[in-house]
């Protein structure tokens, strides 16, 4: 499926016309003539094709060609990243889109009257903490019933422990109802860091490898053949994101729709740790 026109635009529009990572301008005029043209280059941040960089990402084939799962770049910035995927992995070049635009949002606030200038959101007020926040963006722009379905969709297999099931939900829910309050989407996502750790750290107690390093953790999986090294690595770089403080930072508010395939992958990583539960656990333990 091509990339819809919409898509398009709302990435060049919440881009500010600049490449995401190093930030220059990527429109130009022409030298003899007025009009201005494009250089940026629209890339994926998981390939279209499963041969492609990062293309072996679990996300569904009807979301790789979607605004989610784009970057706006420069040519140089672009051949960067698909020359190098071991250093741009998914979750650092999401996290870079998202704080391109952030940054961007904040230098042209949305037009919404609730808008607090000093919290860089929209503060939430008796008259309006039951309206879409931000209704005007993508993907706020979506009827009520489109909106939901996505964050439904990821499910956790049954042998996934309660606990884990239970702070999951709390982290779907926060996502959902990011709809009301837009910050809600980054705090769904700092909830879900932790479900993963949590789900790690119970994976191990199966195992009977307990320890309270997840670096630690993850190479006992490893090791036992639980998860794959490159599961492994992912689970990593997630890691990474729940210790860095910038992923808290106000000024670092993530999108829904970016909420949503870190949900899916999240989703995947934690049924991958538990599909092999029931012919390595202890008998005499429940």
């Amino acid at each position: 499926m091509a990339i819809s026109e919409r898509d398009l635009k709302d990435l060049w529009g919440r881009a500010a016309g600049r490449c995401s990572i190093c930030k220059i301008s990527v429109t130009e005029d022409k030298q003899s003539v007025t009009d201005a043209f494009p250089f940026g280059e629209i890339a994926h941040i998981v390939a279209e094709s499963p041969s492609g960089p990062r293309g072996d990402d679990s996300l569904p084939d009807s979301l790789r060609n979607s605004y989610f799962n784009l970057i706006l770049l420069c040519p140089n910035c672009h051949t960067k990243i698909d020359k190098a995927p071991e250093d741009f992995p998914v979750e650092k070049l999401l996290r870079l889109k998202a704080e391109h635009e952030s940054e961007t949002v904040q230098l042209h606030p949305p037009d919404k009257g609730s808008y607090d200038e000093f919290l860089q959101f929209s503060r939430v007020t008796a008259e309006n903490w039951l309206s879409p926040d931000r209704k005007n963006y993508v993907p706020f722009g979506v009827p009520k019933e489109q909106w939901i379905p996505p964050f439904l969709e990821p499910r956790l297999a049954t042998v996934v422990p309660k606990k884990v099931f239970h702070a999951f939900e709390v982290a779907r829910a926060c996502m959902i109802y990011s709809w009301f309050f837009y910050p809600l989407a980054s705090l769904g996502l700092e909830q879900l860091m932790r479900v993963g750790k949590l789900a790690v750290r119970e994976r191990c107690h199966v195992l009977q490898q307990k320890s309270d390093d997840f670096a630690a953790e993850l190479k006992a999986l490893v090791a036992a053949k639980v998860i794959s090294p490159a599961d492994g690595s992912r689970w990593e770089a997630l890691g990474r994101l729940t210790d860095d403080r910038a992923f808290l930072a106000g000024a670092t508010l993530f999108d829904p729709g970016q909420a949503i395939g870190t949900l899916q992958l999240i989703t995947d990583l934690i049924n991958a740790l538990f599909s092999s539960k029931s012919s390595d656990e202890n008998p005499t333990t429940n």
